[in-house]
């Protein structure tokens, strides 16, 4: 029936019975499905299942402090999954207690690297015949490491087959890898050590990477051997940095990084390009009896303490300029030419002369029009 008044058809009315039973269906409907919809906003925690070849331990969600720390993992947690062969998966969690990593169990040496001949010759050359093996993977990303992590090594060795991945994590304590040999690519990057950090007599097979990784009150790598790239680029050593015999054979990347306390490269072997571009040494450096066989870069790097490269052998001209000295660096016994030095103080003087030049140019400029002006008036 049409509306005399406004010619519309009226709107059909449902009957109040109707809108019971609809209400009574929505209710149903959140009875039996709303209550197990997941809480996207919830902290929760991944864990792989017990016969799992991973030990998985992954924060999903915004997680509080009190939250990571409701579901700590133990360092012996940890220790028991690796004895059992298992590889380590952490994502954000935190790790309390220490890791002792020679409570693994010892194993012949010769026998599981039988595959490995390049990394058997390091082993035979260290006359070692058993040791410690890890090997599945370590993976730590964004973790807080609050206990002690060490190998506890003097003479032995700990072999890591799988990759070693730990980025974005913090060690609140002190790291430990000293006599390690790590088979697979290693990565660092932009963690935090507070405290000591040794890697002494370790050995890198392939690439390693500490980029933008910040060591704390002691970094020692004596005699460690990096086989492949090793990468430190724009990294902050806020204490001592040992890298004393250290074997680079490929390239040695340490451009930016900040030294703030003294370091020493003497007796280090640069088989590959050095890179040491717009690094800053905030005290004493030592390059003694170092060994640069390839390109050695230093192009804008600073030296505000004492530089010394007594008896240090470079193979072709390096690169030093746009570097600064705040002292003059000691060259003694070393085939270096100072002229290489003076060629870049002769740059540094240019550079100020024509910035100098430039400035007096514009005040003239200035001054120029200003007369000009006054006149006018």
């Amino acid at each position: 029936m049409t509306c005399p008044v406004t010619g519309r058809q009226p709107r059909m009315r449902l009957p109040p019975a109707f809108h019971a039973f609809g209400l009574c269906l929505v209710g149903m409907a959140f009875a039996l499905f709303g209550f197990n919809v997941p809480n996207l906003s919830a902290c929760e925690i991944q864990k792989s299942s017990k016969d799992s070849q991973i030990f998985q331990r992954h924060l999903i969600g915004p997680c509080s402090v009190d939250d990571r720390r409701r579901v700590a993992v133990s360092a012996e947690s940890l220790l028991q999954a690796l004895q059992d062969g298992k590889s380590l998966d952490l994502r954000g969690i935190v790790v309390e207690g220490d890791l002792m990593l020679d409570r693994l169990p010892l194993e012949s040496l010769p026998h599981a690297l039988q595959g490995s001949p390049r990394v058997r010759r390091i082993v035979d050359e260290r006359h070692v015949e058993t040791g410690r093996v890890i090997s599945g993977s370590i993976t730590m990303q964004d973790v807080v490491v609050q206990g002690n992590w060490a190998t506890n090594l003097r003479n032995g060795l700990l072999v890591l087959f799988g990759p070693f991945a730990v980025t974005g994590t913090r060690f609140e304590q002190s790291i430990d890898h000293s006599h390690t040999l790590f088979l697979q690519a290693f990565d660092f990057s932009d963690s935090v050590i507070r405290y000591e950090g040794f890697f002494v007599g370790a050995y890198f097979d392939q690439s390693a990477r500490f980029s933008k990784t910040t060591f704390g009150t002691h970094s020692r790598f004596h005699q460690a051997q990096f086989a492949q790239v090793a990468n430190f680029m724009e990294s902050r050593f806020h204490g001592l940095a040992e890298f004393l015999e250290v074997v680079f054979s490929q390239q040695a990347n340490f451009s930016g990084v900040q030294f703030q306390m003294g370091t020493g490269f003497s007796g280090t072997h640069f088989n590959g390009p050095a890179l040491f571009s717009r690094a800053r040494f905030q005290r004493e450096v030592f390059f003694r009896f170092a060994r640069f066989r390839r390109q050695a870069n230093f192009a804008g790097t600073t030296f505000e303490a004492v530089s010394d490269f007594s008896e240090a052998s470079f193979s072709g001209t390096p690169d030093f300029s746009r570097a600064k000295f705040h002292t003059a660096p000691e060259l003694s016994h070393a085939n270096l030419d100072e002229q290489v030095f003076a060629a870049s103080k002769f740059k540094q003087l240019s550079g100020k002369l024509v910035f100098l030049f430039t400035f007096l140019g514009i005040c003239c400029v200035v001054a120029w029009g200003v007369q000009k002006w006054r006149k006018t008036w």
